[in-house]
């Protein structure tokens, strides 16, 4: 335990010092796709439909966004050649933002790439990995991608909602202060949701999802539990 504290601690400090400088100059190097969980038994069906995105967190959020994260949905619609259609609905202003690309799958269950690759020139690859999920109430999904040769990460916590009039504010989990990662407040949301879902089904999974992704980044820092130091 107290070895876990320890490598806690780094971890932290150096996402802290990292988010304390220039995002693009001195990013938290990625973990190799094979250290990144995995969803055993992946079933493309059960996981597509809207996913709403309740947590961030990656070596590239910048810091002055880091106190005001507005969450948005994401659908993901299952092709024939079982690819994904993705469209991301974001509010923007008065009005809502649609972003969509193609999800082709990759080499196992739970692994994808970007489609369409070319169509993104700044892009020289993009990889999506589903971490884990119940296709119910959560789901944890890596995503990296490689962009005018630098190396960029994110693990994204989806969640699903229930109707609930009174609503949810999050902010950055306390006690923890990590820069990039931080929950949004609802009430720039009623323009881009369907209007009977109003509030978070997740609120429990905010803590196991802080550690997985504490996990991924200690043992890619070089933190061994055998070795209690960090090289």
């Amino acid at each position: 335990m107290g070895l876990g504290v320890l490598c806690l601690a780094l971890v932290l400090l150096g996402v802290l010092q990292s988010q304390a400088q220039d995002s693009t100059q001195n990013l938290i190097p990625a973990p190799p796709l094979i250290s990144v969980p995995l969803q055993p038994g992946f079933w493309t069906e059960r996981f597509q439909g809207r996913w709403f995105v309740v947590g961030l967190a990656g070596n590239a959020v910048q810091k002055e966004r880091q106190s005001r994260f507005t969450m948005y949905s994401t659908i993901y619609e299952l092709q024939e050649d079982n690819s994904y259609n993705v469209t991301s609905i974001l509010v923007r202003g008065q009005g809502c933002r649609y972003w969509i690309r193609t999800f082709v799958p990759s080499s196992r269950p739970g692994q994808f790439t970007l489609g369409n690759i070319h169509s993104y020139p700044q892009i020289q690859s993009y990889d999506v990995q589903v971490a884990d999920t119940d296709y119910d109430q959560f789901a944890m999904v890596f995503f990296q991608k490689t962009s005018e040769n630098k190396q960029y990460f994110k693990v994204t916590l989806y969640g699903e909602f229930l109707p609930d009039p009174s609503g949810l504010n999050f902010r950055s989990y306390p006690g923890l202060g990590i820069p990039s990662l931080s929950f949004g407040p609802f009430k720039e949301w009623p323009l881009c949701r369907p209007p009977q879902i109003t509030s978070l089904r997740v609120r429990l999974l905010v803590q196991s999802y802080l550690w997985s992704v504490l996990r991924l980044l200690s043992g890619n820092l070089g933190c061994r539990k055998n070795q209690g130091a960090v090289r």
